[in-house]
C-alpha cells in the first residue's frame, strides 16, 4: 500500500546524489513509477494525528492505520511506536513473509 505523498518522498530520496552508487536517477524514477502502478494506492489522509517524534512521519502512521497495514521501516522513531498492526523492520517483514504462521 502506498500513498501519493509516500511516492513523492520516495522519488525525492532516491533522486539524491548519494544513491547514484547503487541506482541511476532514471532507474530510481522508473522504480517509483512501477510501484505506483503495482501497489495499492490509498489517498493521503487529510487528518493527521500526532503519533511520532517527527511530525513528517505522521502521514505514514496514518496511512498504515487507515489501511490496517504493517508499516515497514528502518526509522527508529517509528519502530518504537506501539501500533496495531505493529511496525516492522524490513528484515522482520521479510521473515513474516517467509514464515507467515510464526507471527
Amino acid at each position: 500500500m502506498v500513498t501519493p505523498h509516500l511516492l513523492d518522498e520516495l522519488a525525492a530520496v532516491l533522486s539524491r546524489p548519494k544513491f547514484r552508487r547503487w541506482v541511476t536517477t532514471a532507474d530510481a524514477l522508473a522504480f517509483v513509477e512501477a510501484l505506483s502502478r503495482k501497489a495499492e494506492l490509498q489517498p493521503d489522509s487529510a487528518i493527521l494525528t500526532e503519533a511520532s517524534r517527527d511530525p513528517g512521519d505522521d502521514y505514514l502512521v496514518e496511512a498504515a492505520r487507515t489501511a490496517a497495514a504493517v508499516l515497514v521501516t528502518g526509522d527508529k522513531d517509528l519502530l518504537e511506536l506501539d501500533l496495531e498492526p505493529p511496525v516492522r523492520t524490513p528484515r522482520e517483514f521479510l521473515e513474516l513473509l517467509r514464515n507467515p504462521r510464526e507471527t
